[in-house]
């Protein structure tokens, strides 16, 4: 697969590559730029979330090692919130990630197509070129003239 970065960078560059070899499908590129774009900024999120339910668990920590016990359970009603909505959110991620996966299988075994095809026609072309009765009929279509 083309790195997603190199195909943020040069879209354009391969998109025209793209089109003279007739591909089918250049939204999908598109799409898997804009569904990557979505799956980064969320995983950031789940990532600040993530840190977010750490630094609790680190106050948390400390306070019932200070003896203040009862100022954790403000913390804790806030872990469990947040650990809620964390959930929801990586089923959420898991979602578009799913998504990202299917459209970047549809863009592979579309250029897999044409790749096939593009092999096929230089395939046919070096077996015309080196197949004795084709150039028996050039041989012929000469003495003719």
């Amino acid at each position: 697969m083309l790195a997603l970065q190199f195909l943020r960078e040069n879209k354009e560059a391969i998109l025209k590559g793209l089109e003279k070899r007739n591909f089918k499908q250049p939204e999908l590129i598109d799409s898997i730029i804009e569904l990557d774009q979505e799956r980064r900024s969320q995983q950031a999120t789940l990532d600040q979330q993530l840190a977010r339910a750490n630094q609790l668990a680190k106050e948390i920590g400390s306070l019932f090692k200070n003896g203040e016990a009862e100022k954790t359970t403000v913390l804790k009603e806030e872990t469990a919130t947040s650990n809620h909505k964390r959930k929801r959110f990586k089923n959420n991620y898991k979602k578009l990630q799913m998504r990202f996966l299917n459209y970047e299988h549809r863009f592979l075994m579309s250029l897999t197509k044409v790749f096939l095809r593009e092999l096929q026609k230089r395939i046919m072309r070096r077996f015309l070129n080196r197949d004795p009765s084709h150039n028996l009929m050039k041989k012929h279509s000469l003495i003719g003239n």
